[in-house]
Formats: C-alpha cells, structure tokens, sequence
C-alpha cells in the first residue's frame, strides 16, 4: 500500500496494536484491515477506538458501517442490521449485504455494475492505455470493481473511499485475496471462451499460473489533506467519480502526486455540466477538461463503450469536439496496446454466468430491470441485448457484450 501519513499532522502513521494507527500522538482504528481516516468525525473515531480498547471489535465495525458521505439521501441501516451483517458476513452473499446496509438504488448499481455500459467505458479506457501496470491506486473505489478486475490480473491495488461500509464490502466480497480460490458458480454457468492469444495472457509467476495482486484499502476523505503520498503507483484511476469531488483541482493535483514518472492517470465518466444527466454531482465543461488535462488523450465516454463491446480500438477525439457528450473520459501518460490488457476478456480460469439482469423464459432470455431509474440510466446505452433466443451460449462476442459476465463467488 502507498504510505500513510495522519490527515491531521502530517507525521507517518505505524502500527499501534492490531486494530489502530498513530503517528505518535493521535490515533486513528483499523478495521478488518483498513484504516478509518476521516477527518471531522472525532467523537466516531473516538467511540470507535473505546470499542477496540474494550475487546469490542463488533461494535467498532457496527459503527463505522453507519457512516456514510455528505450525498447521502437514503435511510442509515439499524444497528440490529449492522450487527448481523457482521456476524454473518461469512454466510451472506454481497446483494443481502448491501440489502442490510439499506443501500436501495446504489446497491442495484454495484450489483450490477460489471455489465453497465459506464463501467465497460472505464474498462476499454484501461485496455487503450495498458502498459502492463505492476501497481495501482484508485480514488473513490467503492465496492472494489475494478481493483478485481486489476487484480486478478496481476496488479496490485491500493483502493481509497470516503465511505467505510463500501470498503468493507469490497474487502469481503468483491476485491480477491491471493490466498482465496475461486470456486465454481452454480446455475447460469458456463466455460470460458477459447484462451486469449500470448499478447493477451494475464501476467504469470515463476511456477506457472496467473499471479493475483493484492488490494489494500484505506478510507478518507478526498477534500480533507489526503494520507496518502509519494509517486508510488503506475496507474492512478478515477472512475464516475470525479464530478462529484471537490475541490476538482486540488484533487487533481494530489492524483497526479501518486503517478510514478512515466505512469498513467485515467479519469473515466466525467459529467459534462452542458449536457443532460441524470446523476448527482458537480459536472465540467469540455474548457475545463482541456485547461485540466492539457496534453490528455481525451474520449466520448460513450464511444468507448461502443468500442469494448465491437472489440475495436476507441476512437480519440479534440476536445473541442465533445462539447455536447453526455461524459468525457481521459488518459494522461504514455500510449497503450489495446487488447493486451485482456481486461474485455475474463480471466481464461473464469466460469462466465448468464448476466443477472436477464430472466429466463421460453427457453430465452429477456432483461428485467432492476428499477426504474436504472432502466432510464442505462438501457439506452447497454451493450447486451434486450432478449436473447435460444442457444445461449458464452461466445466472444456475447462477453464482449456483457451478456455473461464472471461475478464473485458470493454474488
């Protein structure tokens, strides 16, 4: 992971006990691994801390899960739910985990999120510009999407948000530890597609197989002094997130301040502030792109999306030209191979299954939406088609499409 340091001193924080951080005079908890270090939540971190010191290590956990980012609108989960989801974190699959933290709409779009047509963009954006990271930082992870997807691919992540809960369930759900195997879907499975050419192949370790990175997370918040430093990563990304942050150029720097010399910062999904959409957030205008990213290789968010599921190269365009594009995505650093990645590919060990949005019938397939916004979200920009007629089958094509997908094992 890339060093900490206390948001508040700025000192370098070490290990004080199992559970917590100092750096000599203040501390801070450490929960399942990952550190709490919000700033403005002192009496939480305090409780929190009592907790640990009382051999209370649930209660710690019951309390970080309810904390949550300024936009926020929905219900704080009971502390009945919270408690059972982390005594029975080993039974429950991710969806009741999100259901108990009462996370409504932002858990269809996380259990989801493998297949939407945002998330492919972010995907091809990677592919595009693969120079074959060993290390990667991403800032508002979330539930760790792309950090598998690195992972399992042989990088190794550091993943930062501003909410615990989403960690948490990264950590137990969604992000792969190496020690972990992969086990067999059961229902909608099926083999993987014929492997990928050598260009295409994961990256490998003495003694053969593919070498599965590691992911660290930490939680903080991105317009508070960060503690995190130092260019220590070959890949910084930025995901469908960055219109909601503030202050866009003070983060920016900081981004940009953990890109080793030579490496990439991608910054995906970027709301363009004079086009309609329908998330939250603070969108930008193609000028500002251009002011902030001078010399970027810039995207029409969508294109790139079109891209992964036609199997092509995306298509660069000036900015000037993405005046009226929903979102912008970019990447500033040396040029790529496409298709190296294999990040449009699952893994050639994966077991693919029947993308969940589809319900079967009469022998087919047709998609049923979660909601209804997510449907007004994402439908006219999906890639999987509405039905499917029978045989359906895992081809190429149809992975590239999403409409199977390889999922956690606990899905």
């Amino acid at each position: 992971m890339t060093p900490l340091v206390s948001p508040v001193s700025g000192r370098p924080l070490r290990p004080d006990g199992p559970d917590a951080l100092t750096d000599g005079s203040d501390r801070w908890p450490v929960l399942d691994g990952i550190p709490y270090l919000r700033v403005g939540r002192e009496p939480l971190v305090a409780d929190m801390l009592a907790a640990i010191a009382a051999g209370d290590r649930e209660t710690a956990l019951v309390l970080a899960l309810a904390d949550q980012d300024e936009w926020w609108d929905g219900p704080t989960p009971s502390e009945e739910a919270r408690r059972r989801l982390v005594r029975e974190r080993d039974a429950l699959s991710l969806r009741q985990a999100m259901d108990l933290l009462a996370l409504g709409r932002v858990g269809d779009y996380f259990a989801h999120r493998w297949s939407d047509p945002t998330y492919l963009a972010g995907l091809a954006l990677l592919d595009a510009h693969w120079t074959a990271p060993a290390s990667a930082f991403e800032l508002a992870c979330g539930i760790g999407h792309y950090l598998r997807d690195l992972a399992l691919r042989g990088v190794d992540g550091s993943g930062a948000d501003i909410v615990f809960a989403k960690l948490w369930l990264a950590r137990h759900w969604v992000c792969p530890e190496p020690s972990t195997s992969r086990a067999r879907h059961e229902g909608d499975v099926a083999a993987a597609p014929a492997s990928r050419t050598p260009r295409q192949a994961a990256p490998s370790r003495p003694g053969g197989g593919a070498r599965q990175g590691r992911v660290d997370l930490v939680c903080f918040d991105a317009s508070a002094p960060w503690p995190v430093a130092g260019r220590s990563h070959d890949l910084v990304l930025c995901h469908d997130a960055f219109y909601f942050l503030e202050p866009k150029v003070e983060i920016l720097r900081a981004l940009r301040g953990l890109v080793r010399p030579g490496g990439t910062l991608a910054v995906g999904h970027v709301h363009n502030r004079e086009a309609e959409n329908l998330s939250a957030g603070s969108g930008v205008t193609a000028g500002e792109i251009a002011g902030w990213f001078p010399g970027a290789t810039v995207y029409d968010d969508a294109d790139l999306t079109r891209a992964a599921a036609a199997g092509r190269p995306p298509v660069a365009r000036a900015v000037a030209e993405l005046g009226r594009v929903e979102a912008f995505s970019l990447a500033d650093g040396p040029a790529g191979t496409p298709g190296e990645s294999g990040l449009l590919q699952p893994e050639d060990a994966a077991q693919l299954r029947l993308n969940p949005l589809y319900r079967r019938q009469d022998g087919g397939a047709a998609i049923a939406w979660p909601s209804e916004r997510y449907r007004r979200e994402y439908a006219e920009g999906a890639t999987y088609r509405p039905r499917l007629d029978p045989p359906i089958e895992p081809g190429p094509e149809a992975v590239r499409r999403r409409e199977f997908v390889a999922l956690p094992e606990r899905w």
